[in-house]
């Protein structure tokens, strides 16, 4: 996704930018991206008084003057400036279908406005498609066949036909195909895309950075065949459940020709994501060792995809070269698990899903040494009783990187409905050798967290870097695990540099706060605090006034759905 265009610094793209708005404010001196104080239209030129942080070099104001000329002509003569305005106007991963289908029906109207227009309204339309048959449809012999109960060709293309559709596959940058909710497409065309594509010498859709696999049918792997390109980047593949893994009359496992028909099509892959369900057998293991430049590696993490047996996993040893992301769940991990020859040196982020035990066994066995990122869900474990954390936590945290590692999530008891509490003080005594944290997140699900000044001066002790720390749960917080003005106070002493803090729950009978020397804490430099819940019977106005003498520098801001307070500026 294209970053804002208020943190895009170049001056270059902000006058672009001024010069584009004004134009099709048709030179009313309309709006301009950059922060105007002054701006007035004098004799067709364009003055706006611009604030010297934007120029970046300049310590005070400076002026720039743009030229006005009619909107329809400079927009139409400027073709860079087309480009920028529908580069914006793109499917975004983040919009709802509604919206989806709002920008595509503008795109397709802007595409009908004039020629300068279209060119850029069609790359922007097909740009991104939620579906195959868009495009497959532009070939007039693909069709639905009622007999067949799936589309399929009716005969063969002509060569008019395929440069037609050759001019609209070169648009598409992102594809998303789902076998189960679309309409079925027969396998003979897929059989029949792929003679094209190898007659062809070429890929179908030549420019496709980004596309999902989801549902596909282990007894046709057709669209694995057929759609990836040597352009690919981003791939993510999932397989229906309840199928049989081996095509007819093959004996290699689907899943493993799918694999090595990416390998072999789009050799320069720096994710792949398998979603559920996607078996990862040795056959397959081995195509990943094709894939030289991979960098991001997902499985799916429910318990039914937990990888049971790595040991085939170090034998792509490529791939443990280039990895930096790997997410995966794990299940039946020995003791004496020791991965291959350098481990898996390289990781910089690391999300596993086990029991205690498992993600203890493969964290001490793939010896990490650059982590910088780490998430953690422990699965079903044995209640360690009241007050105490998972097992295996210190020996989890102290196989951690401690010089490198900066963030860290823990996210407990995802699937036990009835648990003890947990306190907080317990977790942080395990988290001692993490020195260097900047960030934490601790999830207690199910499970009560109860913070204490104790616990809260453990932690600024242990972790005296972190700005960032944030405890949730899934359960309505009561009384016994909510954070107290006295707790938040502490904070403000202990944790120095914090910046951002989210808590389940305030609660204060008083507003009473100790008059100690050093108190408030003015030179704090917190930037937000967020309390998911705050009872309706606590007086907001005083409320306001205690949080006021904690973080000075903060201005009390209630929501619906939560309380925050955000430094002003």
């Amino acid at each position: 996704m294209r970053r804002s265009r208020l943190s895009r610094c170049s001056w270059g793209v902000r006058c672009l930018w001024a010069r584009c708005t004004s134009s099709i404010g048709a030179g009313s001196g309309g709006p301009c991206c950059c922060p105007i104080t002054e701006r007035r239209t004098v004799m067709g030129t364009y003055r706006c008084k611009i604030k010297g942080n934007c120029v970046g070099v300049y310590p005070h104001f400076a002026f720039v003057h743009v030229i006005m000329q009619p909107a329809a002509g400079f927009a139409l003569d400027c073709p860079d400036v087309l480009e920028e305005i529908f580069g914006w106007l793109r499917v975004c991963d983040f919009m709802v279908p509604y919206e989806r289908h709002a920008l595509r029906k503008a795109m397709y109207s802007a595409a009908l406005v004039c020629r300068a227009f279209s060119r850029h309204a069609l790359d922007s339309l097909w740009h991104t498609l939620d579906e195959v048959h868009p495009l497959l449809s532009l070939l007039p012999s693909f069709r639905y066949n009622e007999y067949e109960d799936a589309c399929m060709f009716s005969r063969e293309a002509t060569p008019e036909e395929w440069q037609r559709f050759e001019l609209y596959a070169r648009r598409v940058h992102a594809l998303q195909y789902d076998n189960g909710n679309e309409l079925p497409i027969h396998s003979s065309a897929w059989t029949y895309l792929q003679s094209h594509r190898q007659a062809n010498g070429a890929p179908l859709l030549p420019r496709m950075k980004s596309l999902v696999l989801r549902d596909l049918s282990t007894l046709d792997i057709g669209p694995v065949l057929v759609l990836p390109g040597p352009t690919l980047r981003h791939l993510s593949i999932s397989f229906e459940r309840g199928v049989p893994h081996r095509l007819p009359g093959s004996a290699e496992p689907a899943f493993a020709m799918a694999l090595d028909a990416v390998a072999a099509h789009s050799p320069d892959l720096h994710t792949l994501h398998f979603d559920h369900t996607f078996h990862l057998n040795s056959s397959a293991v081995l195509a990943l060792g094709r894939l030289a430049r991979l960098s991001n590696l997902r499985f799916c993490q429910c318990d039914h995809c937990a990888l049971p047996d790595l040991r085939a996993f170090w034998t792509a040893s490529p791939v443990l070269a280039t990895l930096h992301t790997l997410e995966l769940a794990v299940q039946k991990i020995p003791a004496e698990f020791v991965a291959g020859p350098g481990g898996l040196g390289s990781l910089q982020e690391l999300k596993v899903c086990g029991t205690p035990g498992n993600i203890d066994h493969f964290i001490r066995g793939i010896k990490p040494n650059r982590l910088h990122t780490v998430e953690i869900i422990c699965w079903r474990y044995t209640d360690s009783g009241a007050g105490g954390p998972p097992p295996h936590l210190s020996s989890i945290f102290h196989n951690l990187p401690s010089t490198s590692l900066q963030s860290l999530k823990l996210n407990l008891d995802i699937s036990i409905p009835n648990s003890s509490p947990c306190v907080l003080s317990a977790i942080v005594e395990a988290m001692r050798p993490l020195t260097n944290l900047t960030a934490f997140t601790l999830h207690g699900g199910s499970m009560q967290i109860l913070i204490s000044d104790e616990s809260i001066r453990m932690l600024g002790e242990a972790c005296p870097h972190l700005r960032s720390l944030q405890v949730t749960q899934s359960r309505s917080p009561s009384d016994a695990d909510s954070t107290t003005l006295a707790v938040l106070w502490k904070i403000a002493r202990s944790c120095p540099a914090l910046e951002s803090l989210s808590l389940p729950r305030l609660v204060a009978a008083k507003c009473d706060l100790p008059q100690e020397s050093g108190f408030p804490v003015a030179s704090h430099g917190l930037r937000s605090v967020e309390f998911r819940q705050i009872p309706v019977e606590m007086e907001q106005s005083s409320l306001a006034s205690a949080i006021k003498r904690i973080f000075p520098h903060s201005k009390l801001d209630a929501s619906e759905d939560t309380k925050s307070v955000e430094r002003s500026m």
